[in-house]
């Protein structure tokens, strides 16, 4: 399984990077259409851990991913956060949209 792990700093607010997540699931949805998303996209964001795992495998997962990359870098400069490709990454909390 193909995935990116965003890890964010402290700098990035929780209540900030949950909205610009929410407005990226929604530009996918709008782009793949709802039943498309619901069964392609899977993430998981552990606000302890300050990490986000996107499921890349799918076309809509990776478009997901590039959206919020963007609107973090739009919305941080580039700045406090890293993203990470990984083939498989410990994560126990995927959100199945299906």
């Amino acid at each position: 399984m193909k995935q990116k792990v965003f890890q964010l700093s402290e700098s990035i607010p929780d209540d900030r990077f949950s909205k610009l997540l929410m407005l990226a699931n929604v530009v996918t949805m709008g782009i793949f259409g709802e039943p498309h998303y619901k069964m392609s996209v899977h993430y998981s964001y552990d606000e302890n851990q300050r990490t986000c795992v996107i499921n890349t495998s799918t076309e809509p997962g990776e478009y997901l991913a590039r959206v919020l990359n963007i609107l973090l870098y739009y919305e941080f400069c580039g700045t406090g956060y890293e993203v990470r490709h990984c083939l498989k990454y410990s994560c126990k909390n995927f959100v199945n949209r299906g």
